[in-house]
């Protein structure tokens, strides 16, 4: 499967790799398997990793998986959400799922380097460095 995550508990952490081309239906499964796994901390911050992503979604597939992670939110208490995005389009496609999914999320923040996004879920209240 192109989407491997892993739980760190004691954080209330989730870390997601999407990996080489990804469907909405294998998105939509990870999710399903998310919502089963019965490890998932609540609340729960995410960092979603797209350095390795080879495909991107159209917009109708972004407002699907929104929709899908909104649909969650009785099951899964998300929180913040830190998306690393390397890539120009992967930025972009980063930025319209964070403006979308708001509602789900408490904060929501794209970076270009996964150092950068580890440091600000780790206290996602602090001000961003210029």
């Amino acid at each position: 499967m192109p989407v491997h995550y892993q739980i760190d508990p004691g954080r209330h952490l989730i870390r997601t790799r999407c990996v080489g081309s990804l469907t909405l239906d294998e998105v939509v499964a990870h999710l399903r398997a998310l919502e089963a796994d019965p490890r998932i901390p609540d609340p729960l911050d995410v960092l979603l990793d797209f350095s390795e992503l080879s495909n991107f979604p159209d917009h109708d597939q972004v407002h699907s998986v929104a929709r899908e992670v909104q649909q969650l939110r009785p099951n899964i208490a998300w929180r913040n959400l830190a998306i690393v995005a390397p890539r120009d389009l992967a930025f972009g496609i980063a930025r319209m799922f964070e403006m979308i999914s708001e509602p789900s999320f408490r904060a929501t923040m794209v970076f270009r380097a996964r150092a950068d996004a580890e440091r600000w879920i780790e206290k996602p209240d602090a001000p961003l460095a210029s």
